[in-house]
């Protein structure tokens, strides 16, 4: 079963194809258990209404990256004391304007440290914060949009998480460049790629202006399409909501998790040993899908 028949999907008709690939085996799978990973917004419409079916069980964690959490950071908090400490001494200690010049330099170096410290500490507690979620909530599949598209991306990418995820415009370079970390790639690691049972699909628009199509491509950059696809959009913008409709999305759900459960029993038909499947929790992390090239 495919996707479609090359990495990138351009057109509606490419994605009436990709609809119409499912098999009507999925017709008896009921309550999918989605894991949806929020941004800054709702999006084309997420989780509400686009996963309100009866057929859906969705659990939608609060991303820790709110007022209250930002109080937590201490580089955040440091970062804020530092900046306020240099415009206090350039401001009333230091007049002659080429002294302040030469003050800053040293200022700036540290408040860039602090702010990549700052960015990382935030992009860490959200990776925790939907690890723990998997562990308790057991989903059949991860859902990312714009940042929670990114740190789903990361957990693929650090084979934290080894099933179904569907990134739609997800905005991982943004956010590691801010951290000064490299941004995850679904190319895997030099040692092997990803997980054999890791699979992908991305929805992005050609015309997003937050998330850029470049930087998804480089996200894609070495995947093995046996397992990563990436669906773009034509004059889509960042928030997709002509391309991911209620349909769609459904469609999609229901391909990768029927995929998924396919896999993992051709995995224990090969005789694959026990150690991915190390407690009922991490049993979530290898729901995966199997595609054609």
């Amino acid at each position: 079963m495919a996707l479609a028949s090359s990495s990138d999907l351009k057109d509606a008709t490419e994605m009436v194809r990709l609809r119409n690939s499912i098999d009507s085996s999925t017709s008896d799978v009921k309550r999918i258990r989605v894991l949806y990973i929020e941004g800054f917004s709702p999006g084309p419409g997420l989780p509400s209404p686009l996963l309100d079916d009866e057929e859906f069980e969705v659990l939608a964690p609060r991303m820790p990256y709110g007022f209250q959490d930002h109080v937590k950071n201490p580089y955040g908090v440091g970062l804020i004391l530092w900046l306020v400490l240099f415009l206090g001494l350039t401001v009333e200690l230091v007049r002659p304007w080429w002294i302040s010049l030469i003050l800053a330099l040293p200022f700036l170096f540290v408040a860039r440290a602090l702010k990549r410290r700052a960015m990382s500490w935030c992009l860490e507690r959200c990776e925790r914060a939907h690890m723990d979620a998997v562990g308790s909530f057991s989903p059949d599949i991860l859902i990312g949009y714009s940042w929670g598209g990114g740190i789903a991306s990361s957990l693929v990418s650090k084979g934290l998480w080894r099933g179904a995820s569907l990134l739609l415009a997800p905005a991982g370079e943004q956010m590691w460049a801010h951290a000064g970390l490299s941004p995850p790639s679904l190319g895997g690691k030099a040692s092997g790629g990803l997980p054999a049972t890791t699979r992908v699909l991305t929805v992005q628009g050609s015309e997003d202006a937050v998330v850029r199509l470049a930087s998804i491509r480089k996200l894609h950059q070495g995947s093995r399409r046996t397992q990563c696809r990436l669906l773009v959009a034509d004059r889509e913008d960042h928030m997709l909501r002509s391309t991911c409709t209620k349909d769609s999305i459904g469609d999609w759900i229901r391909l990768l998790v029927h995929d998924a459960d396919k896999a993992e029993r051709d995995q224990f038909d090969l005789g694959s040993s026990g150690s991915q499947l190390i407690s009922v929790a991490e049993q979530a992390a290898l729901s995966t899908t199997r595609q054609a090239p």
